[in-house]
């Protein structure tokens, strides 16, 4: 299953994954090309960031810089877990992931997840599963039915069908943007 997984983005495809929080859509984010190919899947208006997903939280941060300490501890309490954090952008951000001033990174607790993260040399550019403007779907079963054509890897289907917790994580003590399925600030 992972491995199927990891040689389809390792060849610039788009695929569908069960995540902790919703299914997503992702693409390697090095393949300037499969991003671009996710943008149009999800047929979102230019300019709109996206996420990207990371095996652990030392990985997030080396594309970041200027991490407030009092954030950084909180994030190690909320990671991996179902929380977004908005973060400053350091010098190795790729133009196609964002604004270049910050990104958008989570670390989830899917395991399995995880450790198809692990594999692979660069984060995946990810968004839930539904085209712009409708209903998230809830299950890699239903995501199917907007996006038939993409190889779907489900892991059991454990979504938990809540969109992540959003948080502005540029200056402490963190804004949450959008509440979901994590509490901010997390508790110890």
């Amino acid at each position: 299953m992972i491995e199927e997984a990891r040689l389809r983005l390792n060849r610039g495809e788009v695929i569908l994954l069960g995540t902790d929080t919703v299914p997503g859509l992702h693409a390697l984010a090095d393949r300037e090309q499969a991003c671009m190919d996710l943008r149009g899947l999800k047929s979102s208006p230019p300019g709109r960031p996206f996420l990207l997903l990371f095996a652990s939280m030392d990985r997030a941060l080396r594309y970041s810089r200027g991490l407030d300490p009092a954030v950084k501890q909180s994030l190690e309490l909320a990671w991996p877990g179902p929380l977004t954090a908005i973060l400053p952008a350091g010098d190795e951000l790729a133009p196609w992931w964002g604004d270049n001033q910050t990104f958008a990174a989570r670390v989830p607790a899917h395991v399995s997840l995880r450790a198809l993260l692990d594999t692979l040399d660069y984060p995946l550019f990810s968004t839930s599963a539904n085209l712009a403007g409708e209903e998230t779907a809830k299950t890699v079963a239903l995501a199917q039915r907007s996006f038939p054509d993409l190889y779907a890897l489900d892991f059991g289907d454990q979504s938990a069908g809540t969109a992540s917790t959003l948080v502005d994580c540029t200056s402490a003590p963190g804004r949450v943007l959008r509440p979901g399925a994590a509490p901010w600030p997390p508790g110890p």
